[in-house]
């Protein structure tokens, strides 16, 4: 069959090709979300591509595919494929040491994560892989899957002591070994699961959980089954959970979330990068259809199941006044926090939270908390400067003069953390102000989003 004839059959689905040359040796190994696509992309004019890829091209006769139930699976086979076959005009890979790992800790309760390091005893690798990016989503998904642990904690010293679970154990994504929330033997299942996928073999894994559940069930540990129960729902519906590139955006996504949170960490002056960062908005017009929202970014990264929106109660129509509006959204989001903290995500306190406006609102919001007898997180207020009139009405975001940019005012009195009354202005530069303009512009969408769909039914009524 000819060439072009085959590669127009191939599915618009996840999968693995391989460029062979006329002797069916294997010359590149490649992933792609969608085979067709990415693999018609190759035979585009020549003056398109790189030299090195013309090179690779002008001696590529043949192409063959494996195609996969999601792209986590594609990832981990380009690995694998490239491990063993090692192709040719995959030699930097082969050979460059500096290609991110998956990383599995040799102890009691293993931690999983990524590192560049190699040839260390106490850890099991995975890869390498060729994109650190696609690497670190799949990660993610995975861990929301099987809840292995990712932090830096000595399980041994904290279990002993009067630990309090992270995050992630609220968001149900790890297992908490730090509280005694799971034994030894439970945990190294988890672990066992996780090599079973990575590995290849998830008919043995499906299998494997649902003797686990049947014998659970039958004695009655219903909690547990319905833990093996969820598993197998997740492992057999990966090719709908486990699509990678979801967890960046825009100009945010050349950095891992780490980074990111680590230069806000030193933009806000916290004793450490912040978990989870919520961000409020109200939206009108002329005081009519007033809402509010909030949006939750857990790690960085947007946390649909925390979004929020609040139809404006108690300010009278028609009185446009962003500030009694902004206390009325701060104070029924949070005065459920003066009762005890529950499992649900949302009975936590933010380790930020940002507000669209300047001064007023950051004061506004502060006074709300003093009221509830509660001590705030770090506040921000985010103000827009003449940018985003300029950049609608130009298309241009350079050379802005400093009252162009954008205004950030903190007052952050966590441990660690320090008050601000003087603005800092916009370093177009800094991921972490970026992840804030993020915050706040996702919170903006969201608003919005509500007030059309209360002035569209108020139309039809």
């Amino acid at each position: 069959m000819n060439l072009k004839k085959k590669i127009q059959k191939m599915p618009s689905e996840p999968g693995v090709y391989l460029m062979k040359d006329r002797q069916s040796r294997v010359l590149y190994i490649g992933k792609a979300k969608s085979l067709k696509h990415r693999v018609q992309s190759y035979f585009q004019a020549s003056s398109d591509l790189p030299p090195k890829v013309n090179t690779l091209m002008s001696q590529v006769k043949k192409v063959d595919y494996l195609q996969t139930d999601s792209e986590i699976d594609a990832l981990l086979m380009e690995a694998r494929l490239i491990r063993d076959i090692q192709p040719k005009y995959n030699v930097n890979l082969r050979d460059d040491k500096t290609f991110p790992l998956l990383a599995v800790t040799r102890e009691d309760f293993p931690r999983v994560f990524i590192t560049r390091d190699r040839g260390k005893s106490n850890l099991i690798y995975y890869g390498p892989f060729t994109q650190a990016g696609d690497l670190r989503s799949a990660l993610k998904v995975l861990q929301r899957i099987f809840k292995f642990r990712t932090c830096r904690l000595k399980i041994s010293e904290v279990q002993s002591s009067n630990n309090r679970a992270c995050l992630l154990y609220h968001l149900n994504q790890c297992a908490a070994p730090c509280i005694n929330n799971i034994n030894k033997s439970d945990y190294a299942e988890i672990i066992r699961s996780l090599h079973e996928f990575l590995t290849d073999r998830k008919t043995v894994l499906l299998k494997r959980l649902e003797r686990k559940m049947n014998q659970v069930s039958g004695k009655q540990d219903f909690e547990s089954a319905a833990f093996y129960r969820d598993q197998i729902i997740s492992v057999r519906s990966i090719n709908r959970t486990g699509k990678l590139g979801d967890f960046y955006e825009g100009s945010l996504a050349a950095l891992s979330p780490a980074e990111r949170l680590k230069d806000l960490q030193k933009l806000l002056h916290l004793s450490q990068p912040p978990r989870k960062i919520e961000g409020v908005d109200i939206s009108d017009i002329k005081g009519t259809e007033a809402v509010g929202s909030l949006v939750t970014f857990v790690d960085g990264e947007p946390f649909k199941a925390g979004y929020r929106r609040y139809r404006i109660k108690f300010t009278p129509e028609g009185y446009p006044d962003d500030y009694r509006r902004l206390a009325e959204v701060v104070k029924r989001r949070y005065q459920s926090s003066t009762v005890p903290l529950k499992r649900d995500e949302n009975d936590l306190l933010p380790d930020v939270l940002l507000i669209d406006g300047g001064m007023g609102h950051l004061n506004t919001a502060a006074q709300v908390f003093k009221l509830l007898g509660i001590k705030p997180p770090c506040l921000a207020a985010l103000a827009k400067g003449k940018l985003h009139l300029k950049k609608k009405q130009t298309g241009l975001d350079t050379d802005l003069s400093r009252s162009e940019r954008d205004t950030l005012y903190i007052t952050c009195p966590a441990p660690g953390g320090v008050g601000r009354s003087s603005p800092i202005r916009g370093d177009m530069n800094s991921s972490g102000f970026k992840l804030l303009q993020y915050v706040r512009d996702e919170a903006h969408r969201f608003a919005q989003k509500y007030h059309h769909l209360l002035r569209k039914k108020r139309m039809y009524l």
